[in-house]
């Protein structure tokens, strides 16, 4: 790794890991699809992972943000003595830990709840490990992060390299050597016990104990309104995931999980790009209007490249999904489509103004209509698209949730669209990309 440190710099390391990580997690779902394993035994092992997911997702995404605002940047720890070391890494970690027994414990006694709910009192699927790994896979979030803030970006990708082809070893062997689904889950619960391991020696070698319930309280002050965002935005797909898994089963619930990946170039690329935006518009404060037509400049570069690329997969993706994976998940390839459909909605950025003037009452209200929409639209649809209507509601709702703060923007601080957006351009693209979809729709 010492050979590309000097090329590497902590935000092309922390992405480079992120595409790590999703390309590991499709290359898994790949694999599944070439062993012994039946559609029905996929669809518990998504299952699996989705109730894993659901108990921490809220949180999880809160407290890295929080760590980052906080790191050597707080009331309580005005100074530190040992450079190399820090008191907030200790209550972070925790905090995690706290929070990942919680979400661990309120599991287990929603095991009846769950059980009646979506298999009408069956056993779901290895329940005691499911358990298990929301304890010791949810902590390891803050690895790559420690890296980022001790400015390590060569250890990220190291890291990143290392666990996640451990992740992948220990996952898809067993069932090439015959062994159930279940072995492949005891793989599962191994890495994340090998990560949990890896965070304990970090935390040893970067933090020192000095405990203070006033950090406490400023990590709980911070986390909060990131938490509550975070609840609603993100709790509409699991609860759209509830609604399928519900209504279609395990078999059509595989089907569908296996086409809903959005496309993850468009979503790091617009992410990161929005994030490193926000800080700046914040930074600027008064300033900030200059920005307007440099957003509207480089979403325009971004537009060039991204959208191309996407009517790509979308002319191509009823061909490649039956040779990537088998016959069986052709209909994802539909779900996967309109998943694409989402590049029209993230690469306008509205949200860079909002959040970084720290316009939060509008943020929560669009999350809200975000949440509201999504529910209502799969309840609406799932009798007549099946399972696309999950997909159609992300759609509409991340749609309507740009528009709410474009609205904002508009009518309270005068903003057009078209100061930070290349209109035209973002217009041709779009219908461009829904026309082909159609085409694509009606012929398929």
């Amino acid at each position: 790794m010492k050979i590309f440190a000097k090329y590497l710099s902590n935000l092309s390391a922390l992405q480079t890991y992120q595409f790590i990580r999703y390309g590991s997690l499709m290359l898994i779902s790949i694999l599944f699809t070439k062993t012994h394993l039946s559609v029905s035994e996929i669809g518990n092992y998504e299952v699996f992972m989705n109730l894993a997911a659901i108990s921490v997702f809220f949180w999880v995404n809160a407290i890295i943000p929080s760590l980052l605002t906080l790191f050597h940047r707080n009331k309580t720890f005005l100074t530190f003595q040992d450079s190399e070391k820090s008191a907030e890494l200790f209550h972070f970690f925790l905090s995690v830990i706290f929070l990942s027994l919680f979400s661990a414990v309120s599991l287990y006694f929603l095991r009846n709840f769950l059980s009646e709910f979506l298999y009408e009192g069956k056993e779901i699927f290895c329940f005691e490990k499911l358990i298990l790994y929301v304890f010791l896979s949810n902590p390891s979030c803050l690895i790559e992060y420690i890296y980022l803030l001790k400015n390590r970006p060569s250890r990220i990708l190291f890291y990143g390299i290392f666990s996640f082809s451990l992740q992948i070893f220990c996952v898809i062997i067993p069932l090439f050597l015959g062994y159930s689904l279940e072995k492949s889950i005891d793989g599962l619960i191994f890495i994340s016990l090998f990560r949990f391991v890896w965070l304990i020696f970090l935390v040893k070698k970067f933090s020192y104990v000095n405990f203070s319930i006033s950090f406490f309280r400023e990590i709980f002050i911070s986390v909060l309104p990131l938490l509550t965002a975070s609840l609603l935005t993100g709790s509409a797909n699991y609860i759209n995931d509830f609604i399928l898994l519900k209504n279609l089963g395990n078999e059509l619930f595989a089907i569908y999980k296996y086409g809903a990946k959005e496309f993850p170039l468009v979503l790091l690329v617009a992410t990161a790009f929005a994030n490193a935006n926000i800080s700046e518009v914040s930074r600027k404060k008064e300033n900030w209007q200059e920005m307007l037509s440099e957003i509207g400049e480089k979403s325009k570069k971004f537009m060039h490249v991204l959208f191309p690329i996407t009517l790509f997969f979308l002319v191509s993706s009823h061909f490649l999904y039956p040779k990537i994976f088998n016959h069986y998940f052709e209909k994802s390839a539909e779900v996967f489509n309109l998943y694409l459909l989402l590049i029209v909605s993230r690469l306008i950025f509205p949200q860079i103004f909002v959040m970084g003037l720290q316009k939060n009452k509008i943020i929560l209200f669009s999350s809200i209509i975000e949440l509201i929409l999504s529910v209502f639209c799969t309840l609406i649809f799932i009798d007549i698209f099946g399972i696309l209507s999950a997909a159609i509601a992300v759609n509409v709702a991340n749609f309507f949730g740009k528009f709410v703060m474009i609205l904002y923007l508009q009518i309270r601080l005068k903003v057009n669209f078209q100061q930070y957006t290349p209109l035209r351009i973002w217009f041709f693209y779009s219908f461009l990309t829904i026309f082909i979809y159609l085409t694509i729709s009606f012929l398929y």
